[in-house]
C-alpha cells in the first residue's frame, strides 16, 4: 500500500521543481546576451537559408563552424524570417531546461535525495557562466543538454542493470547528435561507451542478444555520422574544420589552459572543493557512477588544458558544469557536520555573487560584459558598423571584399565579401597565415601580400571608432596603420610584428572616415581601388587622408590619435 504522506509529498516536490525551473530560466533570461562569434554561425545559417549553401563567401567551400546541427537549426527561422538572435536565445533556454531536468534526474539516481537534486539544480543554474551561456548564439547548451543527457540515460541503465534495446538506440542517436553539436563531445563518450560496453558483456544474456545490441549500440551512430563525414569530405574536401587549422601548425599554451581553469575555480570560490575531493577521493572512487563522473571531469579538464583554454569567459567549461555540480553536491553531503554543510553551500551561492561583481578580462579571457559590449557599447558597436557597411555599399555587394577581424556581426550585417584575418573561414590564413601568438582563435593573421592577392578594398581590421568630432588629419602614417591590428596581437610583440609593408601599399591607398553614428565614426583602409568605392565616397562624401610612407608624421597633431 502506498504512504499517503508520500503520495501527498510528491505533487508538493513538483511544484517546488517547476517552480525552480522557471526561476532559473527566468535568470537566464536576465543574463542573456550574445556574442560576435555567434554572427559566424548565422552567415553560414543564412548563406544556406537563401539556396548559396553552407559557406561562408558565396563560391567557396571552407568549414569555418565547429557547430553543425546548430547552424542547420539557425538555418530554419532565418528561412522563416525570424531574427536569429531572437532564435537561437529562444532555443538556448529550451536546451538549458532539458539541461535542468536532466541535471536533477540524474542528482536523484546518484543522490537519492530530492532535496539535494533541487539544490544541485539551484547551484548550477544560479553560476554565472552556465546562466549567461543559456543564451550566448553558439548553441553551448544544446551540446551540455545531449552529454548529461547521455549521462543520465548510462547511469539509468547501470542502475537498473538492463541494457534495454531502446535505450542503445537513443544513446547512439545522443551520440551523433553530440557529434553534430561539436566534435569535442568525444571527450565524455569516450568513456560512456567503454562503460556501456563493459556493463553490456556482463549482462546474463546470450552471446547473440549481446552482439544485436552491441550493432544497436553502434549502428544508428556509424550510419549518420559516417553519412555526415563522407558529406563534409565531399563538399569541403577536408575531414575537419578549418578552425582545426588554425591551431594545428599554430603554438598553443597549456599554461594558458591551466590558468583558465584555474580563475574559474578561483572566481567561484570552488578551490575548496579541490582538496575536500582529494579528502573523499578514495570515498567517490568505491562507486562505479562515480567514477564515470570523475573520470569525463578530469579527462574534460585536460582537453582544455590542451587546448590552451578559450578567449571567452569560461563558455568550455559549461559542458561539464552539470557533472562538476553533481560532484560538488556529492562533496556537500559527505561532510557530515552540519553547519560546515551549510558554509559550504553559501559558499557556493557566494561565489557566483563574486563572480559577477568582480571578474573582468583577466589573462587573456573576456568577461560576458566585454562580449556584450563589443556589439552594443556607442564605442564599439560592432552590429552598427556592419549594418552601416551593408547600407553604404548595398549596390556593390558582390563587387567589393572587405578584412575583418571581429568575423561575426561585422561580415553577417554588411552582407559583403569578407576575408576573415584571423583566418577561422579562410584556408589559406589557417595554414600560412603569420603566428602572432597562442591566444585560442587568435594564432595567426593575413599576410599583406594575401590581402593585395584576395583584392581586400576595405581593410577593417580591429574597427577603429573614433569621436564625430575627433580630428584625425592631415595625413596617416605607416605606424598609423598598425593600428587595425594593434588589439590581436599580445603585449610582448605589439609594435614588433607589421602587418603592412612599407612601399608595398597599392597605388591610391588611403584611410576613409565612415559615420556609423551622430556621435562616432569609423576609420578604414581603402586598400585595393575599386570604381565602386571611388563613387560610393563622391556620393556619399566620405572624408579621405592620404597616407604617408614615413613612419612618424603630422597624423593627430589637430587631434589626439584616438582612442
Amino acid at each position: 500500500m502506498t504512504n499517503p504522506s508520500v503520495s501527498k509529498s510528491r505533487p508538493r516536490q513538483r511544484q517546488l521543481l517547476l517552480f525552480v525551473l522557471l526561476l532559473l530560466l527566468a535568470l537566464a533570461w536576465a543574463n542573456r546576451f550574445v556574442q560576435d562569434d555567434a554572427f559566424i554561425s548565422y552567415r553560414y545559417s543564412s548563406n544556406l537559408a537563401r539556396g548559396e549553401g553552407l559557406v561562408w563567401n558565396p563560391g567557396e567551400r571552407i568549414e569555418g563552424y565547429t557547430n553543425f546541427l546548430w547552424v542547420l537549426l539557425i538555418s530554419v527561422p532565418i528561412y522563416l524570417r525570424i531574427d536569429p538572435v531572437i532564435a537561437s536565445q529562444a532555443l538556448g533556454l529550451l536546451f538549458a531546461l532539458g539541461s535542468y531536468v536532466s541535471t536533477y534526474k540524474l542528482s536523484v539516481l546518484i543522490l537519492r535525495s530530492n532535496a539535494y537534486a533541487l539544490l544541485i539544480i539551484l547551484l548550477l543554474g544560479t553560476n554565472y557562466t552556465f546562466s549567461a551561456y543559456a543564451t550566448g548564439g553558439l548553441g553551448t547548451q544544446m551540446q551540455t543538454f545531449f552529454v548529461i543527457t547521455s549521462i543520465y540515460l548510462v547511469v539509468s541503465m547501470i542502475r537498473s542493470e538492463n541494457c534495454r534495446t531502446s535505450h542503445l538506440v537513443v544513446f547512439s542517436l545522443l551520440f551523433s547528435v553530440s557529434m553534430l553539436s561539436r566534435l569535442d563531445s568525444v571527450v565524455p563518450f569516450s568513456v560512456l561507451f567503454p562503460v556501456l560496453f563493459w556493463h553490456l558483456l556482463r549482462q546474463n544474456i546470450s552471446l547473440r542478444d549481446k552482439v544485436y545490441r552491441a550493432v544497436l549500440l553502434l549502428l544508428p551512430s556509424v550510419i549518420i555520422l559516417g553519412t555526415w563525414l563522407v558529406w563534409k569530405y565531399t563538399y569541403y574536401g577536408e575531414l575537419l574544420p578549418n578552425t582545426y587549422y588554425v591551431k594545428v601548425g599554430s603554438p598553443t599554451s597549456q599554461t594558458r589552459g591551466i590558468v583558465y581553469l584555474y580563475k574559474f575555480f578561483e572566481s567561484y570560490f570552488l578551490i575548496p572543493f579541490i582538496f575536500l575531493l582529494t579528502f573523499h577521493l578514495r570515498q567517490l572512487l568505491s562507486a562505479s557512477v562515480m567514477r564515470i563522473l570523475l573520470a569525463i571531469s578530469f579527462l574534460w579538464c585536460l582537453y582544455v588544458v590542451k587546448i590552451g583554454g578559450d578567449f571567452m569567459e569560461f563558455r568550455f567549461l559549461v559542458p561539464i558544469l552539470p557533472v562538476s555540480f553533481i560532484l560538488i553536491g556529492k562533496l556537500i553531503l559527505s561532510t557530515r557536520d552540519r553547519r560546515a554543510r551549510r558554509a559550504l553551500i553559501a559558499m557556493v551561492f557566494l561565489g557566483s555573487v563574486h563572480h559577477v561583481s568582480t571578474f573582468r578580462h583577466a589573462h587573456g579571457i573576456e568577461s560576458i560584459t566585454s562580449l556584450k559590449m563589443h556589439l552594443q557599447d556607442d564605442g564599439q558597436n560592432w552590429i552598427r558598423i556592419g549594418k552601416i557597411l551593408g547600407e553604404t555599399f548595398s549596390d556593390g555587394i558582390s563587387e567589393i571584399t572587405i578584412a575583418t577581424a571581429p568575423a561575426g556581426a561585422i561580415p553577417y550585417y554588411s552582407d559583403l565579401n569578407t576575408v576573415d584575418m584571423l583566418g577561422l573561414n579562410d584556408k589559406w590564413i589557417a595554414r600560412n597565415g603569420s603566428i602572432i601568438g597562442v591566444r585560442p582563435g587568435h594564432q595567426r593573421l593575413a599576410t599583406h601580400e594575401y590581402l593585395v592577392e584576395r583584392n581586400v578594398n576595405l581593410v577593417i581590421g580591429y574597427p577603429q571608432v573614433h569621436s564625430i568630432d575627433e580630428v584625425l588629419g592631415p595625413t596617416y602614417c605607416m605606424d598609423d596603420l598598425e593600428r587595425f591590428i594593434e588589439a590581436l596581437l599580445p603585449d610582448d610583440v605589439r609594435g614588433k610584428t607589421r602587418l603592412f609593408k612599407d612601399g608595398l601599399l597599392p597605388s591610391g591607398a588611403r584611410i576613409i572616415e565612415i559615420p556609423i553614428s551622430d556621435t562616432y565614426k569609423l576609420t578604414t583602409l581603402y586598400f585595393v581601388q575599386s570604381s565602386y568605392v571611388d563613387g560610393v565616397i563622391r556620393q556619399k562624401g566620405l572624408k579621405t587622408y592620404p597616407i604617408s610612407l614615413e613612419e612618424d608624421c603630422a597624423f593627430g597633431q589637430k587631434g589626439t590619435k584616438g582612442r
